[in-house]
């Protein structure tokens, strides 16, 4: 993982999340899900494991910093690598926000999280009428896709 402490400017860096000094992290790449309002140009995931995101962490909190940004398209893809996450970022007090997919979380994931230091998640929306949105990437009468985005 990058070197944080070696960005040049790096005692001028504001960013804050609940009023801690944010930095952001990036876990995996990539999004299996195909929604109609996303950017993303890449179909594949692939996941840092939960055991390296927790090392990178501690490097950051070394260096002054108390909150984290996960910058992955969606965070909570795979729930155990979340859990594994969860707990590390628990014993290092570390108060965190990320992207989900509303089919990739539940009510108990999202206690862990919130549990472990969340304190906001992001989520992407969809049109709230299928003739805004059309039949466009496959969505049915109802305006679900494939994915179920």
């Amino acid at each position: 993982f990058p070197s944080h402490d070696k960005v040049q400017g790096f005692e001028k860096y504001k960013y804050y999340i609940d009023n801690k000094k944010a930095t952001t992290v990036i876990t995996s790449r990539g999004c299996p899900f195909n929604c109609y309002f996303c950017c993303k140009t890449w179909n594949g995931v692939r996941l840092r494991s939960s055991n390296n995101v927790i090392e990178e962490v501690k490097s950051i909190k070394s260096i002054g910093f108390d909150a984290v940004m996960f910058y992955d398209d969606t965070f909570t893809l795979n729930r155990n690598r979340v859990i594994d996450i969860c707990n590390g970022l628990k014993i290092l007090d570390m108060k965190w926000r990320c992207f989900v997919h509303a089919n990739t979380v539940d009510k108990e994931l999202l206690r862990t999280m919130y549990d472990s230091g969340c304190v906001e998640v992001s989520k992407g929306g969809r049109y709230g009428s299928v003739y805004v949105g059309g039949d466009e990437k496959g969505w049915d009468a109802n305006g679900d896709d494939a994915a179920g985005a």
